[in-house]
């Protein structure tokens, strides 16, 4: 049985097919640019990662919004205890797997980590799993050491090379 049109008359199942997608297509060119816009968003994160500037802080807030804590978040991550703390406190850098595992354990989107906040605490931090207000200011850059450790320019507006091509030092 076919469905049916105005005042009583039934229409073909090919305009019933063309009505549901004309009343579709605003989600689906809405989808189309969510899409772009977020494969945009991965890519910028991934530079942003390749750059080494992944913020520790943000790590710490994405596991605080999950209120995750403790060994089993090391393992999920693929890293033994305590890489995921090293993380936090910026003297050891992720990797790219090691991130996406933990934006997915934290139900976050990779950028999170590589984005500079909306809104910022400034200096006062709250911490979610010991309920303490924490007035030391974040950490929001890797520590040089963890970045060159990772095989990322510390110092990037630092050339590698002087004008003969020899190696510098930093």
């Amino acid at each position: 049985m076919s469905p049916w049109g105005k005042a009583g008359e039934r229409i073909t199942a090919e305009e019933a097919k063309n009505r549901a997608r004309a009343r579709q297509a605003p989600a689906r060119r809405a989808c189309a640019v969510a899409k772009e816009s977020n494969a945009a968003r991965f890519s910028a994160a991934h530079k942003a990662w390749k750059a080494g500037l992944t913020r520790p802080d943000m790590i710490t807030q994405g596991l605080n919004l999950r209120d995750l804590y403790g060994p089993e978040v090391d393992r999920a991550c693929g890293v033994e205890e305590p890489t995921v703390d090293l993380w936090e406190t910026g003297r050891v850098y992720p990797t790219w797997e090691q991130l996406s595992a933990l934006a997915a354990l934290c139900e976050l989107p990779v950028w999170w980590f590589t984005e500079e906040p909306l809104i910022s605490a400034g200096d006062l931090f709250i911490c979610g799993r010991r309920r303490v207000i924490d007035t030391t200011p974040p950490i929001t850059r890797f520590d040089p050491m963890a970045l060159a450790a990772a095989g990322i320019n510390p110092y990037p507006d630092t050339p590698g090379t002087d004008d003969n091509g020899q190696t510098r030092l930093l």
